[in-house]
């Protein structure tokens, strides 16, 4: 797989970022909701990883938890975990109970090179949370100017 963007994706093209996010929102919605337990368990015999093999360790077979470990991944600024997920299928816009999108929860916690990745991945930046707080306002409130200049750019 290519490596994910080391640098904002500006200058890319819109309609590319569409096809890749609805590429993974697809992938994403083949997903199961609940699980099955008469369906058979995924195992990996043990052995090293490599760090591309690591990043994309066990994404989750459930929608839920593949937006659980979206957020996750951006709170933790796990840029090469936003870009399995991205790649594995996810809604790169799903909200946690907050109303938080992954977006949000980078922008909140100063994570930019996180927000490169789902910007990369064509998540939307302006989605405001529950209360109308937007990934803008959150890194204005936090000074996080890393991200405002991401945020400028996209």
């Amino acid at each position: 797989p290519p490596v994910p963007p080391s640098r904002g994706p500006k200058g890319a093209d819109p309609a590319e970022r569409a096809e890749r996010r609805a590429l993974s929102h697809a992938k994403w919605l083949a997903l199961p909701i609940d699980d099955d337990p008469a369906a058979p368990k995924h195992r990996r015999p043990f052995a090293a990883l490599t760090w591309q093999e690591e990043a994309a360790l066990d994404p989750g077979w459930l929608r839920p938890q593949r937006c659980a470990g979206l957020l996750k991944a951006a709170g933790q600024n796990r840029v090469l975990r936003l870009w399995a997920l991205a790649e594995s299928g996810v809604d790169v816009d799903g909200v946690n109970e907050c109303g938080e999108t992954a977006a949000m929860v980078a922008a909140r916690l100063g994570h930019a090179d996180a927000l490169r990745v789902l910007a990369w991945a064509g998540a939307d930046l302006g989605k405001p949370a529950h209360g109308g707080y937007t990934p803008l306002s959150a890194a204005r409130a936090h000074a996080h100017t890393a991200v405002l200049v991401v945020l400028r750019e996209n």
